[in-house]
């Protein structure tokens, strides 16, 4: 795939943003979990990816993949912190443009695409409360209840502001959602699967995973969300866009 100068300038300026946080120490973010800390490195390569397309998508992810080993490889093998880290540009990338091709020419959600966005956002945020609900030290019963109060209210939101919503604002949020998902269920996942960092046995990783989810997604895919939707539209008039 050729690269073009364009594409060139906004890796070069994303990717030298990401070193300038790295040793300025804002690049993550200390929380008082298992993992340590919180990203914000994930955005500077998901606004790379929706501006400049998968492959400065791509470009951004390998520099936060060895930024990360550089910061946590005495803690967690490499085949943990990087790969998820490659994939949040491609992934956010595509939702981006997918979800573009999900409304109509007038600019309104298409019903069937809100719906089934929607559904996807109830079955993720299900899936990883459900599975910090097993740490749960009061009653299991109650947790389980308010993870599906929870998933399913926000499988509602998500549908109602989609169908309300336009389609710059959303194919940038969902995009931003996705990116930062990728980033934090693909390496969580690959810990479980790969390594006995959170624990000795499967269902002690899952808790403690599930539990590290919790706590650090909510903050980061808010925090992707308002500074993409901020900086992402301004970027695309002056730039354009690859997608």
């Amino acid at each position: 795939m050729k690269i073009t100068i364009k594409q060139l300038t906004v890796a070069g300026v994303l990717g030298a943003l990401m070193v300038v946080m790295y040793f300025v120490g804002i690049s993550m973010i200390p929380v008082p979990n298992i993992t340590g800390a919180m990203t914000i490195m994930h955005i500077p390569v998901i606004v790379g990816a929706i501006v400049g397309g998968p492959v400065v998508g791509l470009l951004l992810g390998i520099i936060f993949a060895v930024v990360v080993q550089i910061m946590f490889g005495g803690g967690f093998p490499w085949f943990v912190l990087m790969p998820a880290r490659l994939l949040i540009g491609p992934v956010a990338w595509w939702v981006y443009a997918s979800v573009r091709k999900a409304f109509s020419r007038q600019g309104e959600m298409k019903l069937t695409a809100a719906i089934l966005i929607s559904f996807f956002v109830s079955l993720v945020a299900l899936t990883v409360w459900f599975t910090a609900a097993k740490g749960f030290n009061g009653n299991e019963t109650t947790a389980n209840i308010i993870a599906i109060f929870i998933g399913v209210g926000l499988g509602f939101l998500t549908y109602f502001l989609l169908i309300r919503s336009r389609v710059e604002g959303s194919s940038v949020s969902l995009s931003a959602i996705a990116g930062t998902l990728t980033n934090t269920v693909g390496t969580l996942g690959l810990a479980v699967l790969l390594t006995d960092s959170f624990g000795s046995t499967m269902p002690q990783r899952l808790v403690n995973a599930g539990l590290a989810a919790a706590t650090n997604s909510p903050l980061e895919i808010i925090v992707a969300v308002v500074i993409c939707a901020a900086v992402v539209p301004p970027l695309l008039k002056v730039v354009g866009k690859e997608a």
